[in-house]
Protein backbone atom coordinates (compact mmCIF):
# COMPACT_ATOMS: atom_id res chain seq x y z
CA UNK A 1 0.00 0.00 0.00
CA UNK A 2 1.66 3.54 -1.04
CA UNK A 3 1.58 6.28 0.86
CA UNK A 4 2.65 9.67 0.50
CA UNK A 5 4.71 11.02 3.69
CA UNK A 6 2.71 14.60 3.99
CA UNK A 7 4.19 15.71 7.09
CA UNK A 8 6.99 17.75 7.52
CA UNK A 9 6.99 18.83 3.62
CA UNK A 10 7.85 15.38 2.47
CA UNK A 11 9.08 15.51 -1.37
CA UNK A 12 9.41 11.49 -1.33
CA UNK A 13 6.20 9.00 -1.64
CA UNK A 14 7.08 5.40 -0.34
CA UNK A 15 5.55 2.38 0.93
CA UNK A 16 5.44 1.82 5.06
CA UNK A 17 9.42 2.98 4.81
CA UNK A 18 11.27 6.47 4.87
CA UNK A 19 10.25 9.67 3.28
CA UNK A 20 13.19 12.47 2.51
CA UNK A 21 11.95 15.82 3.64
CA UNK A 22 13.59 19.11 3.09
CA UNK A 23 16.12 19.04 6.10
CA UNK A 24 15.93 15.39 8.11
CA UNK A 25 14.37 11.94 7.20
CA UNK A 26 10.64 11.14 7.97
CA UNK A 27 10.19 7.70 9.64
CA UNK A 28 7.11 5.92 9.05
CA UNK A 29 6.27 2.81 10.61
CA UNK A 30 2.94 0.45 11.33
CA UNK A 31 1.08 0.96 14.73
CA UNK A 32 -2.06 -0.92 15.35
CA UNK A 33 -4.81 2.12 16.17
CA UNK A 34 -7.75 3.00 15.58
CA UNK A 35 -9.46 5.45 12.79
CA UNK A 36 -9.21 8.82 13.68
CA UNK A 37 -7.14 8.21 17.07
CA UNK A 38 -3.67 9.70 18.12
CA UNK A 39 -0.80 8.73 19.22
CA UNK A 40 1.92 10.18 21.38
CA UNK A 41 4.97 9.54 19.57
CA UNK A 42 3.79 10.87 16.15
CA UNK A 43 0.68 11.98 14.05
CA UNK A 44 -1.43 10.09 11.86
CA UNK A 45 -0.87 9.14 7.72
CA UNK A 46 -3.75 7.16 7.69
CA UNK A 47 -5.29 4.60 10.01
CA UNK A 48 -2.65 2.14 10.50
CA UNK A 49 0.49 4.61 9.57
CA UNK A 50 2.25 7.01 11.22
CA UNK A 51 5.55 8.93 10.76
CA UNK A 52 7.95 10.42 13.42
CA UNK A 53 10.36 13.08 12.92
CA UNK A 54 13.84 12.19 14.40
CA UNK A 55 17.00 15.06 14.04
CA UNK A 56 20.25 14.26 14.23
CA UNK A 57 21.41 13.07 17.05
CA UNK A 58 24.29 15.72 18.69
CA UNK A 59 27.78 14.48 19.80
CA UNK A 60 28.10 15.38 23.45
CA UNK A 61 31.59 14.57 23.65
CA UNK A 62 32.48 17.87 22.28
CA UNK A 63 31.53 20.94 24.74
CA UNK A 64 29.69 24.08 24.35
CA UNK A 65 32.87 26.46 24.83
CA UNK A 66 35.42 24.01 22.98
CA UNK A 67 37.78 25.92 20.42
CA UNK A 68 37.72 24.46 17.01
CA UNK A 69 40.97 25.18 15.07
CA UNK A 70 40.30 26.00 11.97
CA UNK A 71 37.17 28.28 13.63
CA UNK A 72 39.90 30.60 15.68
CA UNK A 73 39.84 34.10 14.94
CA UNK A 74 42.04 35.88 12.90
CA UNK A 75 44.31 38.18 14.46
CA UNK A 76 42.90 42.12 14.71
CA UNK A 77 44.21 44.16 12.28
CA UNK A 78 45.22 47.48 14.45
CA UNK A 79 45.40 50.64 13.10
CA UNK A 80 49.09 52.28 11.72
CA UNK A 81 48.75 55.21 14.47
CA UNK A 82 48.66 52.21 17.42
CA UNK A 83 52.06 50.97 18.88
CA UNK A 84 52.62 47.56 19.75
CA UNK A 85 52.03 46.33 23.14
CA UNK A 86 56.01 46.15 25.01
CA UNK A 87 57.40 42.87 25.73
CA UNK A 88 57.96 44.09 29.44
CA UNK A 89 55.27 46.40 30.78
CA UNK A 90 55.61 49.59 31.28
CA UNK A 91 55.31 49.67 34.95
CA UNK A 92 57.73 47.51 35.61
CA UNK A 93 60.33 49.13 32.59
CA UNK A 94 59.67 52.61 34.79
CA UNK A 95 60.26 50.66 38.33
CA UNK A 96 63.95 49.83 36.65
CA UNK A 97 64.83 53.04 36.02
CA UNK A 98 63.65 54.69 39.21
CA UNK A 99 65.84 51.60 40.64
CA UNK A 100 68.66 52.39 38.87
CA UNK A 101 68.65 56.00 39.13
CA UNK A 102 68.80 55.55 42.72
CA UNK A 103 71.85 53.92 42.43
CA UNK A 104 73.39 55.90 40.12
CA UNK A 105 72.39 59.10 42.70
CA UNK A 106 74.42 57.38 45.55
CA UNK A 107 77.35 56.34 43.40
CA UNK A 108 76.86 52.66 43.44
CA UNK A 109 77.58 50.57 40.17
CA UNK A 110 75.33 48.44 38.72
CA UNK A 111 77.03 45.08 38.24
CA UNK A 112 76.94 43.01 35.21
CA UNK A 113 75.50 39.83 34.82
CA UNK A 114 77.24 37.07 32.56
CA UNK A 115 74.83 35.06 30.43
CA UNK A 116 73.42 31.97 31.60
CA UNK A 117 75.02 30.18 28.76
CA UNK A 118 78.48 31.36 28.85
CA UNK A 119 80.87 33.93 27.46
CA UNK A 120 82.64 31.95 24.90
CA UNK A 121 80.99 30.08 21.48
CA UNK A 122 82.66 26.82 21.00
CA UNK A 123 82.21 26.99 17.18
CA UNK A 124 84.00 30.39 17.29
CA UNK A 125 86.80 29.25 19.30
CA UNK A 126 88.81 27.68 16.16
CA UNK A 127 88.08 30.78 13.95
CA UNK A 128 89.56 33.20 16.65
CA UNK A 129 92.78 31.23 16.67
CA UNK A 130 92.83 31.13 12.65
CA UNK A 131 91.78 34.92 12.69
CA UNK A 132 94.99 35.73 15.46
CA UNK A 133 97.55 33.30 12.95
CA UNK A 134 96.18 35.38 9.97
CA UNK A 135 96.43 39.05 11.53
CA UNK A 136 101.00 37.52 12.45
CA UNK A 137 101.21 36.39 8.97
CA UNK A 138 100.03 39.30 7.43
CA UNK A 139 102.44 41.98 9.56
CA UNK A 140 105.01 39.90 8.25
CA UNK A 141 104.58 39.85 4.80
CA UNK A 142 103.36 43.53 4.77
CA UNK A 143 106.86 44.02 6.83
CA UNK A 144 108.35 42.01 3.68
CA UNK A 145 106.93 43.90 1.46
CA UNK A 146 108.06 47.18 2.40
CA UNK A 147 111.60 46.23 1.88
CA UNK A 148 111.04 45.92 -1.73
CA UNK A 149 108.01 48.01 -2.72
CA UNK A 150 108.31 52.02 -1.65
CA UNK A 151 105.81 53.43 -0.07
CA UNK A 152 105.14 57.44 0.36
CA UNK A 153 103.44 58.79 3.72
CA UNK A 154 102.36 62.04 3.76
CA UNK A 155 103.65 63.92 7.20
CA UNK A 156 100.39 66.28 7.14
CA UNK A 157 97.14 64.12 6.15
CA UNK A 158 96.77 60.42 5.88
CA UNK A 159 97.25 60.28 2.14
CA UNK A 160 99.30 57.53 1.06
CA UNK A 161 100.96 56.80 -2.35
CA UNK A 162 102.64 53.31 -3.29
CA UNK A 163 104.99 54.04 -5.78
CA UNK A 164 108.92 55.11 -6.05
CA UNK A 165 108.00 58.86 -5.18
CA UNK A 166 105.21 60.84 -3.96
CA UNK A 167 102.49 62.17 -6.26
CA UNK A 168 102.11 66.23 -7.58
CA UNK A 169 98.16 66.36 -6.98
CA UNK A 170 97.27 68.98 -4.98
CA UNK A 171 94.67 67.76 -2.33
CA UNK A 172 96.28 67.93 0.92
CA UNK A 173 94.27 68.50 3.81
CA UNK A 174 97.20 69.30 6.45
CA UNK A 175 97.20 72.10 8.56
CA UNK A 176 99.88 73.98 6.81
CA UNK A 177 98.89 72.96 3.64
CA UNK A 178 97.73 76.54 2.43
CA UNK A 179 101.66 76.76 2.53
CA UNK A 180 102.20 74.48 0.09
CA UNK A 181 99.43 75.31 -2.04
CA UNK A 182 97.93 71.93 -0.79
CA UNK A 183 101.22 70.06 -2.13
CA UNK A 184 101.66 66.95 0.26
CA UNK A 185 104.98 67.14 2.23
CA UNK A 186 106.05 63.15 1.46
CA UNK A 187 108.22 61.03 3.60
CA UNK A 188 109.12 57.34 3.45
CA UNK A 189 106.53 55.69 5.06
CA UNK A 190 106.06 52.34 7.21
CA UNK A 191 103.84 49.33 8.14
CA UNK A 192 101.92 51.43 10.14
CA UNK A 193 101.17 53.79 7.57
CA UNK A 194 100.08 50.56 5.67
CA UNK A 195 98.22 48.58 8.27
CA UNK A 196 97.04 51.51 10.83
CA UNK A 197 96.66 50.43 14.68
CA UNK A 198 93.75 50.47 16.86
CA UNK A 199 94.26 50.14 19.87
CA UNK A 200 91.55 49.35 22.59
CA UNK A 201 91.78 48.86 26.59
CA UNK A 202 92.40 44.70 27.84
CA UNK A 203 89.93 43.84 29.91
CA UNK A 204 90.96 41.11 31.98
CA UNK A 205 87.17 40.82 33.57
CA UNK A 206 84.34 41.95 30.90
CA UNK A 207 81.79 42.42 33.57
CA UNK A 208 84.18 44.02 36.01
CA UNK A 209 83.56 47.93 36.78
CA UNK A 210 83.35 50.18 33.96
CA UNK A 211 86.75 52.13 32.34
CA UNK A 212 86.46 55.67 33.57
CA UNK A 213 88.37 58.36 32.51
CA UNK A 214 90.19 58.72 35.93
CA UNK A 215 91.26 55.31 36.14
CA UNK A 216 92.12 54.80 32.34
CA UNK A 217 95.19 54.64 33.20
CA UNK A 218 95.38 51.33 35.35
CA UNK A 219 94.33 49.43 31.97
CA UNK A 220 96.45 48.68 29.05
CA UNK A 221 96.02 49.34 25.55
CA UNK A 222 96.74 46.24 22.95
CA UNK A 223 95.60 45.96 19.42
CA UNK A 224 91.95 46.02 18.78
CA UNK A 225 92.06 42.60 16.81
CA UNK A 226 93.79 40.81 19.43
CA UNK A 227 91.97 41.92 22.29
CA UNK A 228 88.87 40.70 20.06
CA UNK A 229 90.29 37.07 19.68
CA UNK A 230 90.98 37.26 23.86
CA UNK A 231 87.52 37.67 24.31
CA UNK A 232 86.20 35.08 22.13
CA UNK A 233 88.69 32.39 23.60
CA UNK A 234 92.36 32.68 22.29
CA UNK A 235 94.55 32.49 25.41
CA UNK A 236 97.57 34.83 25.36
CA UNK A 237 100.42 34.45 27.84
CA UNK A 238 99.85 37.63 30.53
CA UNK A 239 96.77 38.13 28.75
CA UNK A 240 94.07 35.44 29.98
CA UNK A 241 90.34 35.39 28.88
Amino acid sequence: MEVAARCCNASLCTSSGFALSHNRFTLIYKHPVKHGGLHSDGLILSSRFFCWNQAPKRNRSIKKKEVIPQNVDLPPVLPKDKKKPYPIPIKEILKMGRANKKLAQLGIEKPLEPPENGLLVPELVPVAHELLNAWKHLIKGVAQLLHVIPVYACSECTEVHVASAGHAIQNCQGSTSAKRRNFHSWVRGSINDVLIPIESYHLFDPFGHRIKHRTRSDYERIPAIVELCIQAGVDLPGYPS
